[in-house]
């Protein structure tokens, strides 16, 4: 009777030495390297306990499921403490692996990459080395898992002590007064402190923009922005040096915005990330983006095609003028033809086939802009002014007729090309063809 006596007394006295420690650390995208374990953590307990020469605990498997069941339930329940939201304490776990313990004890941590860190942790704190220095406990179990609490990936640690005699009844604990006499009057253990989340002053990693590219030179006045950053965080988009709007970055840590109304000119976009705790993280590079919805420059009074030189039964020459740097391509086009044009430093050139209807010309600059214009048919380069229709009309006729014939032929050729001259001339000057 006596010892049933003694049995709930330090039931009553040691089943609640708890203690319980929280250093949360939201990891990165890029994953940190984690280097926590149950064997190090195990192996850190005793070499405390040695250094206050105490005997090592010896792992215990009933323990150590125990804390594993009580890590996975944490992380199912996004909770961070000795008892669940539903009033489950510690000594729930420890029964249900049919642990009959006469001492036991919990220590927890959370967000810790490494074990050392943790077992400091845990020694820095008073109630927590309390347990870990607990000169009845002669057993332990560990679990270190890995799971999302609070919407981020981090560490959850779990320390069960326990021991199922009373082998050090009478052992002079430096933490806890041991047990004098079973008859003395229940002793109400100092409460473990609840787990606390330190202040966070880590600003997150700074966002980078995905799309829109830098430099980009857009024609459209309406543009999706879509930005990376840290999980968890809130993403700030400058213009211009403006605060413009926030956004919460999604599941994968994106952000998408669409902006639209541009006027033409030069715009220059930042993003800033700020976490739950309110750290900000350092402005992105500068994101620069150009509109322009202006068509390009083209002369077209310097714009021609004639017959070329070269080749004048065969092809034709085609020369447009432009001083727009942004001018990237240039074509001419027929009813069932388009040929493009070679860059020149002036503009664009190229020798193409002879074609009755090559009128149309087009030219885009990169912004995407387009201008549409007619060619004029001109004699010469020296004379870039459009030719009578009487010359035209009559001049391809004769290329027509002759474009297959024999080296006589071609003479007649000439001769009609320096008659076909003259006329055009008295067509176009018809006062200088009156004789006096």
């Amino acid at each position: 009777m006596q010892k049933l006596k003694f049995k709930i007394l330090t039931l009553f006295i040691f089943l609640t030495p708890i203690s319980g420690f929280l250093f949360f650390q939201n990891f990165a995208q890029a994953a940190p390297k984690i280097e926590i374990n149950a064997e190090d953590l195990i192996n850190l307990t005793n070499q405390d306990r040695q250094n206050y020469g105490l005997p090592a605990l010896v792992k215990n498997e009933k323990l150590t499921r125990s804390a594993q069941s009580k890590a996975q339930d944490m992380i199912e329940k996004d909770y961070f403490a000795h008892e669940s939201p539903e009033g489950i304490t510690p000594w729930y776990w420890i029964e249900k692996q049919e642990y009959d313990y006469m001492y036991a004890g919990e220590n927890l941590a959370i967000g810790f990459l490494t074990s050392a860190s943790a077992n400091q942790a845990w020694i820095d704190s008073p109630t927590h080395k309390e347990n870990i220095l607990n000169c009845h406990y002669q057993e332990i179990g560990i679990s270190v898992i890995i799971g999302e609490f609070k919407g981020s990936n981090t560490t959850v640690a779990v320390q069960m002590f326990g021991s199922q005699d009373n082998k050090y009844e009478n052992c002079e604990n430096q933490a806890i007064s041991p047990i004098k006499s079973v008859e003395s009057a229940p002793i109400k253990p100092n409460l473990p402190t609840e787990p606390v989340i330190p202040v966070d002053t880590t600003p997150p990693a700074t966002p980078f923009f995905l799309t829109p590219d830098q430099n980009l030179l857009t024609n459209q006045t309406s543009l999706k922005f879509k930005m990376k950053s840290e999980l968890n965080t809130e993403v700030i988009l400058y213009q211009n040096e403006k605060e413009t709007q926030t956004a919460k970055a999604n599941s994968n840590g994106e952000v998408e915005w669409k902006i639209s109304e541009f006027q033409d000119g030069e715009y220059f976009f930042q993003i800033q990330a700020r976490d739950q705790a309110g750290n900000q993280s350092k402005l992105s590079e500068p994101l620069k983006i150009v509109i322009d919805t202006q068509a390009p420059l083209v002369n077209q009074d310097q714009s021609f095609v004639m017959l070329d030189p070269q080749d004048p039964l065969n092809q034709f020459l085609v020369q447009i003028k432009t001083e727009d740097p942004d001018a990237i391509k240039a074509i001419v086009m027929s009813v069932d033809q388009i040929f493009e044009l070679e860059k020149t430093q002036d503009g664009f050139s190229a020798l193409v086939p002879q074609t009755d209807d090559l009128l149309l010309a087009s030219v885009q600059d990169q912004a995407g802009n387009v201008i549409d214009f007619k060619l004029s048919f001109v004699n010469s380069i020296t004379d870039i002014k459009p030719i009578a229709p009487l010359w035209k009309n009559f001049t391809l006729s004769i290329i027509k007729f002759y474009k297959f014939s024999s080296i006589a032929g071609f003479a007649i050729f000439l001769l009609t090309i320096l008659g076909a001259t003259a006329i055009n001339f008295f067509v176009k000057h018809p006062e200088e063809a009156i004789l006096g």
